[in-house]
């Protein structure tokens, strides 16, 4: 019965595939990430929290590093390469947090260090041409999270404490939002899409053990709620926010810890879009244009891809393969024009952090034909399933493929398949069992399927 179940899986695949094939039109119009090339002056741990980008062609990014101590480091990109840039000696001790830019072209970095046991000082750097050319402090309940500018004369900052730092042009201002929850208040990402029209997401409750998602708008004059459709649900988590106009925003996050949330404000409400294929929960975005916006996953597991909105669904999109990475944790995306976007975060290898940036370039364009993947996956059956499942994939031509099985924590669970497969359409079969055949528990488990020059991924749930 099992053996028919498969066959019936493998024919309407096919016929899928014949009637409806693949095609690379939109979403593939801009190629891939790539990796860039960045320092390491940590000699036990570098990372990268966060980047941001001038309109010069340069770009900016904050993290740390580590060896006896754990230092703050700021890396700057010259328009051709990365490079380690003094950090100024009045913010020596800060743990940077975010960096955003201003279209018209300030790059400001953000952070905070310890002052007292109610107070911390936060930390405003703005750079200009190449150099830091002002440094801003200010004391606040909150740690500095995160940061968005409309212009170098309305630069907005988000606090831990919901707090709200306004930047006028020559001064910074303390304020706050109201609270949404009695007990538990996460602020996650601020995006201000005009002087008086800026948005808060991040999620809360009022008791223990509770997470729902909220939204605050900003007109002017007032702090205001706004619902969305998950208004009452959990565990719902809203990550980031980012948008192009002021009728065109996004939100990304997650369900439950596992499962993807993506919502688009069209001028009037928030709606709930399908994310991408593989399921996977989505920690930041960024939108270029109504049909072009890039979303990065939470998950560590190594090679997860981007994702990329065509202006009618999300895709799936192929995350830079980095030599011997353990684990991947892209923390912060910046956008500077159509194709061409930054990507920061960090990967585990020989037993070291290390930091990682990739670009995807106008220059990296490809024609859709040009950019027919290779391989892809396609999913698999059935889903939940136990203990049995069958993983089916495309293959363009001959080539080595890997089918390996990870846990959410982003652990190898097993190899499914570890060879040279010719065209066609396959299928391999996974019975539910580790690499040393003990049956692994219910859950929800990733397949990944990578090739020697592109990963893809799914999401499976077992349910014994």
């Amino acid at each position: 019965m099992k053996h028919d179940r498969h066959s019936w899986f493998l024919a309407i695949l096919a016929l899928a595939l014949l009637f409806f094939p693949y095609h690379s039109a939109t979403a593939q119009s801009c190629g891939d990430f790539q990796q860039v090339t960045t320092p390491n002056p940590g000699t036990t741990g570098n990372a990268l929290v966060d980047v941001a980008a001038s309109n010069d062609g340069t770009a900016w990014a904050v993290g740390s590093r580590s060896g006896p101590t754990t230092l703050p480091m700021i890396l700057y990109f010259d328009g051709s390469e990365w490079m380690e840039f003094p950090v100024p000696a009045e913010v020596e001790g800060i743990a940077f947090s975010s960096a955003g830019s201003s279209p018209d072209g300030d790059v400001w970095l953000t952070g905070t260090r310890p002052y007292s046991v109610y107070e911390r000082e936060l930390f405003f750097l703005r750079a200009r041409d190449g150099a830091i050319d002002r440094i801003d402090l200010i004391l606040s309940a909150g740690a500095a999270l995160d940061l968005s500018a409309t212009s170098s004369s309305d630069v907005w900052a988000l606090t831990s404490t919901n707090g709200i730092v306004h930047f006028d042009g020559s001064d910074w201002t303390l304020s706050s939002a109201p609270l949404p929850f009695l007990t538990l208040n996460y602020p996650e990402g601020i995006h201000a899409a005009g002087p008086d029209d800026v948005w808060i997401v991040g999620y809360g409750g009022d008791q223990r053990g509770e997470y729902r998602g909220y939204v605050q708008h900003w007109d002017g004059s007032a702090w205001t709620s706004i619902p969305t459709p998950f208004d009452g649900q959990q565990p719902i988590f809203f990550r980031d926010i980012d948008g192009c106009a002021p009728d065109d925003l996004w939100i990304v996050g997650y369900i439950n810890w596992s499962q993807h949330l993506s919502l688009h404000w069209d001028g009037s409400a928030w709606s709930q879009q399908d994310g991408p294929p593989s399921d996977a929960p989505l920690s930041q975005v960024a939108v270029l244009a109504p049909d072009d916006a890039w979303a990065t996953s939470y998950s560590l597991i190594a090679g997860f891809v981007f994702y990329q909105w065509d202006g009618t669904a999300w895709h799936q999109r192929t995350s830079p393969d980095i030599p011997g990475a353990a684990t991947t944790a892209w923390r912060g995306l910046a956008k500077i024009d159509a194709c061409d976007v930054w990507a920061v975060g960090s990967y585990h290898a020989d037993d070291t952090h290390h930091t990682l940036a990739a670009r995807l370039s106008a220059s990296t364009v490809l024609a859709a034909s040009e950019n027919l993947p290779a391989a892809r996956l396609v999913g698999n059956y059935p889903n939940p399933f136990n203990p049995v499942t069958a993983i089916a994939f495309v293959v363009e031509r001959t080539q080595q493929v890997s089918v390996s099985v990870y846990d959410l924590a982003g652990r190898q669970v097993a190899t499914v398949a570890d060879r040279i497969f010719d065209p066609g359409i396959h299928s391999v079969t996974w019975t539910g069992q580790d690499r040393t055949g003990r049956a692994v528990p219910s859950g929800t488990y990733m397949v990944r399927m990578a090739t020697g020059d592109r990963v893809e991924t799914g999401k499976m749930s077992l349910v014994r």
